[in-house]
């Protein structure tokens, strides 16, 4: 019984002496510090990739969307021109409505969500 409870004592002994012992740092491993940071990749050389460039400029492609979306925003402007010329929108007293507005009494006017004058 003495024997192990002497055996026990050394082994805990033993253990916290290893411990509290400091370890010795190699000297290829480098201390983060300010002064000398620590890089992990700084050995390690990776080439940086070439970025594929175009040739002749604008592609085929884009150029025919170009020219697509111009014509479309061609027909709307037409069309927006149709409809403002063929009724009485353009007409002052209209105030951009199909008919001119009713006229109403002050106390029973609202303000308008078309024009944004009160009628």
């Amino acid at each position: 019984m003495l024997f192990r409870f002497i055996f026990l004592i050394l082994l805990l002994l033993s253990t916290a002496s290893y411990a509290q012992k400091k370890k010795k740092s190699s000297k290829n491993e480098s201390q983060v510090t300010s002064v000398g940071p620590y890089y992990p990749d700084a050995n390690k050389y990776i080439p940086k990739t070439k970025k594929k460039k175009m040739k002749g400029g604008i592609s085929r492609e884009a150029q025919d969307n170009f020219y697509a979306q111009r014509k479309v925003v061609a027909k709307q402007k037409r069309k927006a021109e149709r409809t403002l010329s063929d009724t009485n929108y353009a007409d002052s007293y209209h105030f951009g409505h199909k008919r001119p507005p009713k006229r109403h009494k002050p106390e029973d006017m609202k303000l308008c969500k078309v024009c944004g004058i009160r009628h």
